[in-house]
C-alpha cells in the first residue's frame, strides 16, 4: 500500500510539472495560432476523440477521472466493408439508447490489414 501511495504521489508530481510546462508553452503561442487550436479540435472530433483545454492545474484531477471513467464505459465496434477498394468512406455510428453520447471517427479507408 505504501508503494502504491508513493507511486501516486510521484505521478501527481509529474503531472504538475507537465501541466506547468504545457501552460508555459501555451502562453508562448501567438494570437495567430488560434487556427492551429481549431485544427486540433477538428482533428479530435473527426477521429472520435475529445479536445479539452484546462484553465488550471486543479482541473487536471477531474480530467483524469473523466478519462478513467470513460475508459470503463466504452465499446469497441468493428465491421468488414463490402469492398476493399482503398477509398475513403463516411461512417456514422449511432446509439438507440437516449442520453448516450457517441464519439467515433467520421471516415475510414477500406483496405485489407497490412495493405
Amino acid at each position: 500500500m505504501r508503494h502504491e501511495l508513493l507511486t501516486l504521489r510521484t505521478m501527481a508530481a509529474a503531472c504538475r510539472e507537465l501541466y506547468a510546462r504545457m501552460s508555459a508553452l501555451m502562453r508562448l503561442l501567438p494570437p495567430e495560432s488560434q487556427p492551429f487550436i481549431a485544427d486540433l479540435v477538428s482533428l479530435a472530433e473527426r477521429s472520435g476523440a475529445e479536445y479539452r483545454r484546462l484553465k488550471s492545474y486543479d482541473q487536471l484531477r477531474v480530467a483524469f477521472q473523466r478519462i478513467a471513467d470513460e475508459l470503463h464505459l466504452q465499446y469497441l465496434l468493428g465491421f468488414a466493408p463490402a469492398a476493399f477498394d482503398g477509398k475513403r468512406h463516411d461512417i456514422d455510428v449511432k446509439a438507440k439508447r437516449p442520453g448516450v453520447t457517441v464519439r467515433a471517427r467520421k471516415t475510414y479507408v477500406a483496405t485489407r490489414a497490412g495493405g
